[in-house]
């Protein structure tokens, strides 16, 4: 999946116009927000939502998603970076990239058989 250059344009665009709407709406407990955009396969066309909206967002339709936050401190380039690079990890690996998780355990001597 590549996604094309008027893609890119609209994204730098969205997130410029909106960063400081979406800001407004963080509230004292809530520190942070998160910003998913959708893509499909050929990365012609694409969908947001932000926060939390489970199965009914924009994004939740496509099938490759590039997933960020951002708090009152994130600036638009930062967050346009952000997506660029998600972006590029589902270019590159594919979904399989947000689903890999690593798992440390410490175990002590007692917890041994």
């Amino acid at each position: 999946m590549r996604i094309t250059n008027e893609v890119k344009t609209d994204l730098a665009q969205l997130i410029e116009l909106h960063l400081p709407y979406w800001k407004k709406y963080l509230e004292n407990d809530e520190h942070f927000n998160d910003l998913t955009i959708g893509l499909p396969d050929k990365g012609d066309c694409w969908g947001y939502q932000t926060g939390d909206n489970s199965f009914t967002g924009g994004a939740y339709s496509f099938p490759h998603w590039a997933v960020t936050s951002f708090n009152l401190d994130t600036t638009s380039a930062e967050l346009f970076a952000d997506v660029l690079y998600e972006i590029g990890q589902i270019e590159r690996y594919g979904n399989e990239s947000q689903h890999i998780v690593i798992v440390t355990a410490k175990t002590s001597k007692k917890d041994k058989p």
